[in-house]
C-alpha cells in the first residue's frame, strides 16, 4: 500500500505538559503551568514539515519555580510532553506526542 494525498495530516493546535525527573510536579510550585497553543502546519504523505513552536512560554520564567532559578545555582531537570493534534486530509483525528529532557537553570552570560 502506498501513501495518497488523503494520508497527509494538518496539526492545528498542541499542549505542552511538564514532569520533573524527581517526581515532584505540582504545577506552579514544582514545574511550570501546562499550556495548549495554535499552530497549523501541514505533513505531506511521503514527507516532512519544519514548525517552531513554543516549549516555554516567556511568562513561565517569572512564576514558580524558574522565577527563583535567576538567583541561585540550582538546575532543575524535568521532561516535557509535547503532543500535537490534527486531522488526515480523509477527516480522521491524528495525535502525536513526543517527550524531550530540558534543564532549567540560571546559564547567563556573566559578561
Amino acid at each position: 500500500t502506498v501513501p495518497t494525498g488523503l494520508n497527509a495530516v494538518t496539526f492545528s493546535r498542541y499542549r505542552v505538559e511538564y514532569r520533573r525527573t524527581d517526581g515532584r510536579n505540582q504545577q506552579g510550585v514544582d514545574v511550570p503551568y501546562s499550556f495548549d497553543s495554535a499552530m497549523t502546519a501541514t505533513v505531506p504523505a511521503t514527507g516532512t514539515v519544519t514548525v517552531p513552536f513554543e516549549l516555554v512560554r516567556h511568562v513561565a520564567k517569572k512564576e514558580a519555580p524558574l522565577a527563583a532559578l535567576a538567583n541561585n545555582p540550582t538546575i532543575i531537570s524535568m521532561l516535557v510532553e509535547v503532543t500535537f493534534y490534527g486531522q488526515d486530509l480523509a477527516g480522521n483525528d491524528v495525535v502525536a506526542k513526543g517527550t524531550i529532557g530540558a534543564s532549567f537553570g540560571n546559564f547567563a552570560d556573566p559578561d
